[in-house]
């Protein structure tokens, strides 16, 4: 998809669905997506993934320093670092965030009240030449 959006000349960004049980293993999965980010052009925002139980598990202090440690590395090499999480779980197990948010909540209307700067809506899109559904996003200025 990456190299597609490239060569037609689309802005896109990369996101990782981290697994880091602590900063080493954030900083390392950052520097991977900086080289993707890197060897792809991506110019929008490079995003780290956060949800699931195993994740919860860490507790708070734990994720803020595996965000802390990813965003670090992503903005040295010169990109915008950004979360991608639930409504629910940023609310819950992320609470603060040292870079921009997208947030996942599903619906109509949009109550996250944190400040973001994405919305996922939806994971049920369609996109013309796409297979399989879409998320539908929306990027607030």
């Amino acid at each position: 998809n990456a190299a597609g959006a490239a060569a037609n000349g689309i802005p896109f960004g990369l996101y990782y669905r981290t697994y880091a049980p602590n900063e080493e293993i954030a900083k390392l999965e950052a520097t991977y997506t900086v080289m993707c980010a890197q060897n792809y052009g991506a110019t929008l925002p490079l995003v780290m993934d956060i949800e699931g139980s195993t994740l919860a598990a860490l507790g708070t202090a734990q994720l803020q320093k595996n965000i802390q440690a990813f965003c670090d590395v992503v903005r040295a090499a010169g990109y915008t670092p950004m979360v991608y999480s639930s409504k629910s779980f940023m609310n819950t197990y992320i609470k603060s965030c040292p870079c921009d948010k997208w947030i996942a909540q599903y619906g109509d209307n949009f109550t996250y009240t944190g400040g973001a700067k994405y919305w996922q809506c939806s994971s049920h899109g369609w996109v013309k030449g796409i297979e399989g559904r879409v998320d539908i996003d929306f990027r607030f200025n």
